[in-house]
């Protein structure tokens, strides 16, 4: 059975096959094509054969505010917070599947709350759980990181 990696962003696709059945001779795949520009160098990760990274640098978010979705006079700077919880825990799960409420206390009693990320020109949302947030309760930040996150399929 033939396998391939797909991997997608900006709405463009590259394909990875195995080698000796049109993949590179070697273990390296070129994913440079699918930045702006042609190649943005991948600094500061290595990839692991489980799909692990080492020597990543650690994301560290400019701003972060937990606030009333209806009155926005009522929230909190918990950029420090988010911060120590993505040391502690990692970017792609940093509340570590815990509450909105119970990882920054509760700046709007009785309103529903967002809490807002900031890194460079970008900027993630999240909800509540309960209010149409995560289920899983797994509240991801990856997407402001500079580096492509990729799943390793193993041939």
């Amino acid at each position: 059975e033939e396998k391939k990696l797909v991997l997608f962003t900006d709405g463009r696709a590259l394909e990875f096959f195995e080698a000796g059945k049109g993949g590179p001779d070697g273990s390296q795949y070129n994913a440079s094509v699918l930045f702006e520009g042609g190649y943005r160098r991948l600094q500061g990760m290595r990839l692991q054969k489980d799909g692990g990274c080492t020597d990543r640098e650690q994301l560290v978010i400019d701003r972060a505010v937990y606030m009333s979705i209806s009155d926005p006079s009522r929230a909190q700077d918990v950029t420090a917070e988010v911060n120590e919880l993505i040391l502690r825990h990692g970017s792609d799960n940093f509340t570590a599947r815990r509450e909105l409420n119970e990882v920054f206390g509760d700046p709007a009693w009785g309103d529903e709350k967002k809490l807002v990320v900031v890194k460079g020109q970008k900027t993630l949302q999240f909800l509540e759980v309960s209010k149409g947030g995560p289920m899983n309760r797994q509240f991801n930040l990856d997407p402001l990181s500079q580096y492509l996150v990729v799943v390793l399929a193993e041939f």
